[in-house]
């Protein structure tokens, strides 16, 4: 009896995995083709036969984005950040805020404040108690700051309604143009949020080739799939929300949750808005360079996957939400319970009983044709799903050669499970009720914009 139903257990797990993943990958490789087509679309004429770039309008000019950046002890890398968001559009102002940094992180905003025009950077600086509360925290007190100068007047004569939010990292850079693509996306009224794909800079290492094959990889390619559903997930870099949709949610439309960027998708989808990505741009970062680090994020990661996921019952009941948005959403958040805490265990389990019916005596007994074959099936059954993220990330990575991509696809069966001990160590740290922020350590580097 527990032999079968650990094989149907088995059989569904595999079954909604690859299912997600065929899914994922087809229909957002059809989404990510069909943006890049209409975003080469030749330009309309206006009536005077004037080329008018698309989602351009009368407004456009009106338009204003403000970036919110959190900041502790980030002064190696704050100055470029700044530099290069001023540098992506004039419409663009700066806010930073200043979590109770130690080091010289204010400073360097200072010199950043005297060499802008138009005073298009804000310090906001958290004092004791209010201070190092965590990234969700902290994003409120920068949105406080930002209704102050808006209704203040210190920004001049700005609707709200032409005012838009970005939150970046402190090493976040997005790539040339990126602003000039994203904010005509709000054009479409509908639209609450837009999440860039994330490409990383610091490739050197094999644990950040691993991240930006996820990333760059499965992650971005999903996003677009999601693009199908209007349930695209904001991500802390790169994030970009309309102002009167974060205002409908209160003064504090960011939360405590350790993933308050996902928290805050949740609430934008379930209060109506679409969430979307755009094709041709994105936001590069730097990635974790060892194993330590990399499972000490992920923890962190899915403790705050875990602890929003006690939100289905929510979006299950959501009246403003369409079923394929409920279902896509529901998909989303069951996965590390319904998915990746139960197959590291049977997993396991199937791998035990593969290699113990290799010492079986029919396998034994059978010739050496047969036992190929049966390897040969097994590898490509087991690694099918891999071959198709290495070509898929292999297309949309000019840099990276074939070799490369099926190397790192096979090398993600050893960091699933890096990812597994991540997962249960989420897990532990979620139900221990333990919430600390844990904090990405940067380290200097030559500023490298993004080319895509």
């Amino acid at each position: 009896m527990l032999r079968d139903v650990y094989g149907v257990a088995v059989a569904l797990l595999m079954s909604f995995g690859l299912a997600y993943f065929a899914l994922a990958m087809g229909l957002g490789t059809f989404a990510e083709r069909r943006m890049l087509r209409q975003a080469n679309v030749a330009p309309s004429v206006d009536q005077n036969g004037q080329r008018v770039a698309a989602g351009s309008g009368e407004r456009a000019d009106a338009k204003r984005l403000f970036v919110l950046i959190p900041c502790r002890d980030e002064e190696t890398v704050i100055g470029d950040t700044i530099a290069a968001m001023l540098a992506q559009d004039p419409r663009v102002y700066v806010f930073v805020i200043d979590d109770g940094s130690t080091d010289a992180t204010a400073e360097v905003v200072r010199a950043a404040q005297v060499g802008s025009d138009g005073n298009r950077v804000l310090l906001v600086s958290r004092v004791a108690p209010n201070v190092r509360l965590g990234k969700g925290p902290a994003l409120n007190a920068g949105f406080a700051a930002l209704q102050r100068f808006i209704y203040g007047g210190d920004g001049g004569d700005i609707a709200c309604s032409d005012v838009f939010v970005c939150v970046m990292d402190a090493d976040g850079q997005l790539s040339p143009g990126a602003v000039s693509k994203v904010l005509p996306v709000f054009d479409d009224l509908s639209v609450g949020g837009v999440q860039l794909p994330v490409e990383i800079r610091n490739q050197d290492g094999l644990v950040a080739q691993m991240v930006q094959f996820e990333f760059w990889g499965y992650s971005a390619i999903s996003q677009f799939g999601r693009t199908l559903s209007r349930t695209v997930s904001l991500g802390g870099n790169g994030q970009f929300t309309r102002f009167v949709a974060l205002e409908e949610i209160g003064d504090e439309p960011w939360s405590r949750s350790l993933t308050e960027d996902l928290d805050l998708s949740i609430t934008l989808a379930m209060n109506g808005w679409s969430l979307t990505t755009v094709a041709g741009a994105a936001v590069n970062q730097q990635a974790v360079d060892s194993i330590r680090k990399y499972i000490k994020q992920r923890a962190r990661w899915f403790q705050g996957h875990m602890s929003v996921s006690l939100r289905i019952p929510q979006v299950w009941r959501s009246n403003k939400l369409s079923n394929l948005s409920m279902l896509e959403l529901v998909s989303y958040l069951i996965l590390p319970f319904g998915l990746v805490l139960p197959w590291s265990i049977l997993g396991q389990v199937a791998l035990y009983d593969f290699v113990r019916w290799l010492s079986l005596p029919s396998f034994r007994d059978s010739s050496n044709t047969t036992r190929v074959f049966l390897f040969a099936f097994a590898y490509l059954f087991s690694f099918l799903p891999n071959f198709a993220l290495a070509l898929l990330y292999w297309r949309r990575s000019p840099n990276a050669s074939w070799w490369s991509a099926f190397k790192l696809a096979h090398l993600t069966l050893v960091f699933n499970y890096l990812s597994y001990i991540a997962a249960w160590l989420g897990f532990w740290r979620l139900i221990r009720g333990r919430t600390a922020w844990d904090k990405t350590v940067r380290v200097q580097e030559k500023s490298e914009l993004s080319t895509v």
